[in-house]
């Protein structure tokens, strides 16, 4: 693990724990006495990067051609930020859709998968008028070829770990 890598993970605990817990002050001093530099970030800046992120070098979404879409309903019980409190639907697949995505200023070609949840329905009955976006995980793509970049896009608003597909 970099160097920098260690900073970013050490500062993302320390920023989740600091919440009204007067004990991270003194960990963050720990942690810059250490020769690492951890940036206090205010509740503005911490807003704008929850639940964001280029990825490089990481794990590819499960479809690189076109855009799969999974259905999940709440079971009505547990966190809505909980992907466990979330039942497994199905999905709709199509292979030959691609959608744009804003990397900053510039547009960037994508496939990949879609989360869709629905928390409006019974837990056996997803329907797509009460779904909401929970999550994209995204593969760029070049524009021409539509060939796959090294690196893909992700915004999630629950904590499914990337790796999950099935539960």
């Amino acid at each position: 693990m970099s160097m920098q890598w260690k900073a970013i993970s050490v500062g993302a605990v320390l920023l989740a724990c600091s919440g009204g817990n007067h004990a991270a002050v003194p960990l963050l001093e720990a942690v810059r006495s250490t020769g690492i530099y951890v940036p206090a970030l205010d509740d503005g800046q911490l807003a704008q990067i929850k639940g964001a992120a280029r990825i490089d070098g990481q794990a590819r979404p499960s479809v690189t051609q076109g855009i799969k879409t999974h259905q999940v309903t709440w079971k009505k019980r547990g966190s809505q930020s909980d992907y466990r409190a979330y039942q497994y639907q199905g999905f709709s697949y199509s292979p030959h859709e691609n959608n744009w995505y804003r990397d900053g200023g510039a547009q960037e070609l994508v496939a990949g998968d879609v989360w869709l949840a629905d928390s409006t329905s019974r837990m056996n009955a997803w329907n797509r008028a009460y779904a909401r976006e929970i999550e994209h995980h995204y593969q760029a793509l070049d524009r021409n070829t539509k060939v796959p970049k090294n690196y893909g896009f992700r915004a999630s608003q629950w904590s499914r770990p990337v790796s999950t597909f099935r539960w």
